[in-house]
């Protein structure tokens, strides 16, 4: 099911620290996980036994990001930016949200849409964060320049997916459901966490997502 893909495929499963697990939701989300969510999410087969990205900057490239990095070179989906001496994918760095509307629309080629009039918007950004925004995956208003934290990349992919968290399961099997010691109930992004983390079966009605089981 969509709904258990980020569970299952390790995009969602945070840190161990001690006997807890940890999410970090206010982490900002760095560029080359997020390119891996992208990849994953949109079922993009990847290059194999990448050794070099052709970066400027691949020796900071973490080993296990540079197939993705290299696949989505390939494809067109990334192009870096210059740093001044060379072009460079600044893996480590927390991707903006502009940085995040274009490396998403890349993967997914939304429907063109009538471009935003606001003075936050950079222009290379403008066509993605406008066609993002009218199919209601951008968080209309968003701060473009401002990184991405971990709870508003799952916040995001989630709406790619078309998937909501059945609060009203998950109060009554919580202790089962939550993963994570440092998301708590109260927070904006509890359910789009336990979403994205918590494998599960589920049944649509009236386009509402009933869960039926944790997986």
């Amino acid at each position: 099911y969509a709904a258990v893909m980020l569970a299952e495929q390790g995009l969602c499963v945070g840190r161990q620290v001690g006997e807890q697990y940890l999410f970090d939701p206010d982490s900002t989300m760095p560029r080359d996980e997020f390119l891996a969510m992208c990849t994953h999410l949109t079922g993009t087969e990847t290059l194999q036994g990448v050794l070099s990205t052709g970066f400027g900057d691949d020796e900071q490239i973490p080993a296990w990001a540079k197939t993705y990095v290299a696949t989505a070179v390939m494809n067109g989906d990334i192009d870096g930016c210059s740093d001044g001496t060379a072009i460079v994918f600044d893996a480590q760095r927390g991707i903006t949200a502009a940085e995040a509307a274009v490396m998403l629309s890349n993967f997914l080629d939304p429907s063109p849409a009538a471009a935003l009039e606001s003075a936050y918007i950079p222009d290379w950004a403008c066509t993605a964060v406008s066609s993002l925004t009218s199919c209601g995956v951008y968080p209309d208003g968003s701060d473009c320049a401002a990184p991405i934290t971990r709870a508003e990349a799952v916040s995001i992919l989630n709406r790619v997916l078309g998937r909501s968290c059945d609060l009203t399961f998950v109060q009554a099997h919580a202790q089962a459901a939550s993963h994570f010691a440092d998301v708590m109930p109260d927070a904006w992004y509890y359910a789009d966490v336990i979403e994205a983390s918590a494998g599960h079966t589920f049944t649509e009605l009236a386009g509402i997502e009933r869960w039926t089981a944790l997986a």
